[in-house]
């Protein structure tokens, strides 16, 4: 957490983006519902959010991961998530997970995987489209 806060130092309100994967989009959901004092990102990108049964042992003080709508929304004008259809460490998908706790669309990429370099994905132009555009969809 301190290294996310002392990133997002200096940053203005709605003059960025954060994207976020897998553990980091777990980090910033926590920080969502922290109630530190931060700049506000215009919009955010949770991409691979695993499981909390998936976390490893090193990553039990993610847990519980927090499934909080109100949080997320009044940490970003806008928060989209993305998510393989076979990610093994979401192994019920992102949908069921975290779309309909949180009450948010979901954009799945089929036979993504984990959304990573073993699965297939390295540079992904998707992503940086998506950064610094007026629309918040996430148009894999």
């Amino acid at each position: 957490m301190a290294a996310l806060l002392s990133t997002l130092d200096g940053l203005p309100d709605d003059g960025f983006d954060v994207v976020a994967h897998s553990l980091g989009a777990v980090l910033w959901m926590h920080h969502a519902v922290s109630g530190h004092p931060a700049p506000r990102p215009a919009r955010v990108a949770l991409v691979a959010l695993p499981a909390g049964d998936q976390l490893p042992a090193e990553a039990s003080t993610f847990l519980p991961i927090p499934l909080d709508t109100d949080g997320l929304r009044k940490a970003a004008d806008g928060t989209v998530l993305v998510g393989g259809d076979d990610d093994p460490m979401c192994p019920g998908g992102i949908a069921r997970a975290y779309g309909a706790p949180l009450k948010m669309a979901v954009t799945v990429i089929t036979g993504g995987g984990h959304l990573n370099v073993e699965s297939g994905f390295g540079p992904w132009p998707a992503v940086l489209d998506w950064c610094g555009r007026d629309n918040l969809a996430f148009i894999a």
